[in-house]
């Protein structure tokens, strides 16, 4: 038996969770795999030699039940730790938004039998909320809801079809709508210390992906790259490439894009620009004809990306831009389908991939990659976690199986001792045998232990949360079967029992015949 528990190494867990660490210790990488349906995860630092980032998460809403059939996903936190979420309510097929006060943790429902999806929604650090949303006369809107004065307003605008909207921590609104005598996309602009709205673009091109920073300047995709100054209210274009397209813009009004370089044509060209306000210089921060997306960027000015694998279309990796030093990172190495990256402003990165568990499994794990540091830590395991958003005090929301809304917040509880898991003798059968796994002699030095989980290591099911279980193998092979047990403060112990499954079935020998003589 292989006995993890006790000291500093251990994983902490409160009211049950779902989490798995990875801990340092005599220079030697143990990963510790903790599949435990709760509702609160705490990871601790355990060894001096760098920290692990302690992270309690939390069940906002949810499960999703037949009978109600409540989604909650596509989730955003503001700075001041108010969350808006996409979620579904009896009897209405589309998505309506939510809103969940930081303070009072009571939650608002945003919309009202939408006739449509609602895609779009965005929330400033003060916890305003802008979003598109289709009304009864069959025409697209953007809503501003404000936090202080609690109200819910319509932005004007002379355009019929409104979308995409992005909000500045000032209240200012940028948008694309179809305009009345361009008949084209065009880029839309409400001041919010005016009340008035501003078509900031009147041509024949079509403009889109709008990003607006503190400073009310906005850029976006139209002839070229457009960029908005708003303390000269003047347009001007930072590159004429057609092709450009996605921008992010940071509080500095430095800006990060994806164009087309050498054949538009193929998908495999584009690549992350980036202008410096600073010197007014463009810089090609990638040159690998790989296709780059899900560009995001910070008030720093630091850009995160996602990459395509060079010869596997479903599997990408996860680059960094450092600002201050002009370098870019390669933070993840794993060939696996990495999902879209988000940064905040402590240069804190989170993200969620595909994980293969077996040939008939996976799940969609959340990571953390922290720059300042260089560590990346995968903070949940075994459900699809998706959709991850983090604030600029790191705490993260995502969505769980679609039906749940979790957060994760920093934890730096200590002191309890954990419990020291008992996963019994090791064990040799046959295929096909009924095997007894029992965890009643595990104990607990400072407390009591109050959950248990098996996993049974051929990859099947996905556990057994029970003090004793039941397993059958039907494969010949060496497993290792793990028991988890949690403790009343949320301390995990591991131990580990090996299991010989052999195949004794008896050779019986053929029968020769010859033929008569």
């Amino acid at each position: 038996m292989l006995k993890i528990s006790g000291g500093r190494n251990n994983l902490i867990m409160k009211e049950g969770a779902l989490m798995r660490g990875l801990v340092k210790q005599d220079n030697k990488i143990a990963r510790f795999i903790f599949s435990i349906s709760l509702f609160v995860l705490i990871f601790i630092t355990c060894t001096t030699s760098y920290a692990i980032t302690s992270y309690i998460a939390t069940t906002l809403k949810g499960p999703k039940t037949r009978s109600s059939e409540l989604y909650y996903f596509a989730p955003r936190i503001s700075n001041n730790g108010d969350i808006i979420c996409l979620g579904r309510v009896t009897g209405v097929t589309n998505n309506e938004l939510f809103f969940i006060d930081a303070t009072t943790q009571a939650t608002t429902q945003l919309t009202h039998d939408s006739l449509s999806n609602i895609v779009s929604h965005s929330i400033n650090s003060n916890g305003d909320v802008v979003w598109e949303y289709y009304d009864a006369a069959y025409s697209y809107e953007v809503y501003l809801f404000d936090k202080s004065a609690s109200t819910i307003k319509k932005l004007p605008s002379n355009s019929p079809r409104n979308r995409g909207p992005v909000i500045s921590d000032n209240g200012n609104v940028a948008w694309v709508g179809k305009g009345l005598l361009s008949g084209t996309e065009e880029i839309y602009f409400y001041d919010a210390a005016t009340s008035k709205t501003t078509q900031l673009t009147s041509n024949s091109y079509t403009d889109g992906y709008p990003c607006i920073n503190n400073s009310g300047d906005v850029v976006w995709k139209g002839s070229g790259l457009m960029y908005y100054d708003a303390s000269t209210a003047t347009i001007r274009t930072l590159t004429s490439s057609v092709y450009s397209t996605s921008p992010k813009i940071s509080a500095n009004g430095n800006v990060a894009w994806v164009d087309y370089i050498g054949d538009n044509t193929n998908d495999r060209n584009h690549e992350i620009m980036y202008y410096n306000a600073s010197t007014s210089t463009i810089t090609q921060l990638t040159n690998n004809s790989f296709p780059e997306f899900h560009l995001q960027m910070n008030d720093n000015g630091d850009a995160v990306w996602s990459s395509q694998h060079s010869t596997n279309s479903y599997q990408n990796e996860i680059f960094f831009y450092d600002a201050t030093t002009s370098t870019v990172t390669q933070i993840t190495s794993n060939s696996t389908e990495e999902y879209p990256p988000q940064i905040n402003n402590s240069r804190e990165i989170v993200w969620y991939a595909k994980v293969i568990s077996s040939s008939t499994t996976s799940t969609f794990p959340i990571f953390l990659y922290e720059a300042s540091t260089g560590i990346t830590t995968q903070l949940t395991y075994n459900y699809s976690d998706q959709m991850p958003y983090i604030n600029d005090d790191g705490k993260i929301v995502w969505s769980r199986d679609s039906s749940r809304l979790m957060l994760g917040t920093r934890s730096t509880a200590v002191g309890n001792q954990a419990p020291s898991a008992d996963a019994g003798p090791d064990k040799a059968a046959d295929i096909d045998a009924y095997l007894i796994f029992d965890g009643s002699a595990s104990t607990d030095p400072d407390g009591t232990i109050e959950d248990y989980f098996w996993r049974f290591g051929d990859g099947k099911g996905r556990g057994t949360r029970n003090i004793s279980a039941a397993h059958i193998y039907s494969t010949a092979g060496t497993y290792t079967a793990t028991l988890y047990a949690t403790d009343d403060q949320g301390a995990t112990g591991i131990d580990t029992a090996l299991v010989v499954i052999t195949d004794d079935t008896p050779n019986i020998p053929p029968v020769a015949d010859a033929g008569p003589d």
